[in-house]
């Protein structure tokens, strides 16, 4: 009975090891820890209401396995378990171990999964994990953070207290991060792998329920090592992912665009950055020109183009590339009507008026307008809502971990037209719910271990051409009816009066 006791209360005790513990004639198995998925990400693939995507890795090589039930099965039975198998890949980061990439495929759209990964034959498997594709509301829900730059264990947890909180507090479909997820892996440095641990497998809590979208900030430009996270829809198969990655993704009425602002050598430069480079540029255009359509546009970015960070002042000390590429970009989101920027680098809050502008001696003037801005009550918030603004809002949402806080520096207003500026010594997220027709933000800081409001706004613009083509259906189609029933109307009295005579 002693012995039972003992064997339960050491198994209780192990219970937070990742992977199946088993006991086998009274003696408990722990799983190779080596063998043990980690640094899990979960990231949308092509589909999002049919398909997901999972990149993790391991110290020694194992088959790529993902088992996927629906989560009203409540158990992995055989019967009920959709496997697919990926492909396991050395890594390409030094001391790395291996890279697993998995998509799971034709599932059904609005509907919860749980999951788990690992290597069937060896019995060997992630913690089990959730995921709901696509759903088929008429809103989407997603957070902003950025820049948690994990350096430490302390930051790992104040980046855990902030997770905790906005995915407790919030019914979300996806999270966006702007870049610098760790501090040790710029360019030409070794990554510092425990970061990795730091903020991805230390974070699996709130990270294996939730699907990750990010692009790479200067402090993960080295070799591979940010592209080596993340299994992004990419449909420029030959760019150049020694930096970063580009790529884009559609979620409801949303379209996402997210760049590598640290590809920044032209090609017919390599010993200098000029601005993003020309082959990004092509694919962005592109990318945008495919997504004209599009009821929303948001880009995604780490180096921020309009903020009052020192980075992008504008101002002497400014970085030497953001000058660049603020004349390669906003000319283009302003043509292709993008309506939201999310933005890095720069640990600090800001919010730029609506922004278009033009060129004058090879640079780039900004311009705003005249706005108009209607009130709109919404979740018991009253927000100050742009309608139908003339170019994008840029938006930077803070730091995600507290590791550093910039402040305001003094910046060119007529150059950085900012509505709001804020070197926030708190960490900050912003929760953003969309619809057809509106866009409401809310930005947060957490004080205290909890989600302050500190900032609201929104966009609100005319409904999607579909709903657009629709309505005017309906109004062909009742103007059609009451013409066939006047045309009715006229024969029947015809015919009566025939009669009649």
């Amino acid at each position: 009975m002693f012995k039972l006791l003992k064997m339960a209360l050491i198994s209780l005790s192990l219970s937070s090891l990742s992977g199946p513990l088993k006991i086998n004639e009274g003696v408990i198995e722990l799983p190779n820890e080596h063998q043990v998925p980690k640094m899990i990400t979960m990231n949308f693939f092509n589909d999002c209401e049919t398909q997901m995507a999972f990149r993790y890795n391991t110290d020694y090589r194992t088959d790529t396995v993902l088992q996927v039930v629906k989560a009203s099965e409540k158990d992995f039975i055989d019967k009920n378990i959709l496997e697919f198998e990926g492909k396991t890949e050395k890594s390409l980061v030094e001391n790395d171990g291996f890279i697993h990439s998995v998509v799971a495929k034709d599932l059904e759209q609005d509907t919860k999964y749980l999951y788990r990964l690992g290597d069937k034959e060896l019995d060997c498997w992630s913690e089990i994990g959730s995921f709901t594709t696509e759903n088929n509301q008429d809103f989407t829900s997603f957070i902003h953070l950025s820049d948690p730059q994990v350096m430490e264990e302390l930051h790992s947890r104040t980046y855990s207290e902030l997770l905790k909180e906005i995915t407790s507090t919030k019914n979300l479909d996806f999270m966006c991060v702007t870049g610098d997820l760790v501090n040790n892996s710029w360019q030409d440095h070794i990554p510092q792998l425990n970061q990795w641990e730091w903020v991805l497998t230390d974070q699996a809590e709130y990270l294996q329920n939730i699907p990750m979208m990010a692009v790479a900030g200067n402090h993960e430009a080295s070799a591979y090592d940010f592209s080596s996270r993340f299994n992004f829809p990419i449909d420029d198969l030959t760019q150049d992912l020694t930096s970063g990655v580009y790529y884009s993704y559609d979620y409801h009425n949303i379209h996402f665009t997210c760049l590598n602002t640290n590809d920044t050598k032209n090609s017919t430069s390599l010993t200098y950055a000029t601005g993003l480079s020309e082959k990004q540029m092509t694919w962005i255009k592109q990318d945008l020109e495919k997504s004209k359509d599009a009821q929303w546009k948001v880009v995604m970015m780490h180096k921020g183009l309009f903020d009052a960070g020192s980075h992008s002042s504008n101002k002497e000390g400014e970085d030497y590339d953001i000058a660049i590429m603020r004349a390669q970009l906003a000319p283009l989101f302003s043509e292709y009507k993008v309506d939201l920027v999310l933005q890095g680098h720069d640990h600090l809050y800001s919010r730029s008026y609506p922004i278009t502008g033009t060129f004058k001696d090879n640079e780039f003037v900004a311009q705003t307008s005249e706005e108009k801005i209607a009130e709109i009550t919404f979740d018991n918030h009253i927000y100050h809502a742009y309608q139908n603004p003339s170019g994008p809002i840029y938006v930077n949402t803070g730091s995600a971990s507290g590791s550093k806080y910039y402040n305001v520096v003094d910046y060119d207003p007529e150059a950085i037209p900012l509505e709001k500026a804020y070197g926030s010594s708190n960490r900050m997220v912003t929760s953003y719910y969309v619809n057809d027709s509106t866009m409401f933000a809310n930005v947060y800081e957490v004080i205290n271990g909890k989600l302050s409001l500190y900032d609201t706004f929104a966009i609100k613009k005319a409904q999607s051409n579909t709903d657009s083509n629709s309505n005017n259906f309906l109004v062909i189609a009742l103007v059609t009816i009451g013409v066939v029933g006047i045309l009715v109307a006229i024969v029947l009295i015809i015919l009566k009066r025939r009669r009649h005579a």
